[in-house]
């Protein structure tokens, strides 16, 4: 298997110095962004859960973050997780796939092509996990899925918080100039959720 490099690896670097256990999913991608790719990110949620105690990770703060496509599959996993999207393989499936915090960057496919309402698998129960999203105004071929999905959490009254940049595109990463603000909006945010408490994540 070849691995990609991408802008998750400094990202999970920023969330280290931050004091996070940060862990990147190298999921399987077949062309059904509902095939394979779930299943795993699914799994994954629930491997770190059952090793919380050994990996100092606190079951009841952990998250996720994707971007664009890896949006999605937060996305799908935020609003999917009473359904196993794969048969039950040990013990570590009797543990909750439910993130306790979503954080979107520029997340695609989910709007219904060519409109602005949510595809057909966009069902967004009560539980949701509170969600942060970033996107740029001038991302052409994504901007429009993340105000729908802002719409579609307020419709059934999960916390939400989104920030629109006047320009950024697609892919912004870390330092982008125009959108450099989202990392320190991010840790706001997730101080106010209780995430980050005053002594930081201890």
């Amino acid at each position: 298997m070849k691995l990609v490099p991408s802008l998750h690896w400094p990202i999970a670097q920023w969330l280290n110095e931050q004091g996070f256990n940060a862990f990147i999913l190298m999921c399987r991608c077949p062309s059904s962004r509902n095939g394979k790719a779930t299943p795993d990110l699914q799994r994954a949620i629930r491997m770190v859960r059952s090793n919380a105690k050994e990996w100092n990770v606190d079951p009841k703060r952990l998250g996720v973050l994707g971007t664009s496509a890896g949006g999605n599959l937060c996305v799908r996993a935020s609003i999917g997780f009473k359904t196993d999207s794969y048969e039950p393989v040990d013990a570590i499936d009797e543990q909750s796939a439910r993130p306790d915090f979503t954080v979107l960057l520029y997340p695609a496919y989910i709007a219904k092509r060519g409109t602005e309402q949510p595809s057909d698998w966009v069902k967004v129960p009560v539980n949701t996990p509170p969600t942060l999203i970033f996107t740029a105004k001038d991302d052409k071929g994504h901007y429009v899925n993340s105000p729908v999905y802002e719409a579609a959490l307020k419709s059934a009254k999960v916390s939400v918080e989104a920030h629109y940049y006047k320009s950024g595109g697609h892919g912004f990463g870390l330092n982008h100039p125009a959108t450099k603000t989202w990392p320190d909006r991010c840790l706001t945010w997730l101080k106010a959720q209780g995430i980050i408490t005053g002594e930081g994540l201890e």
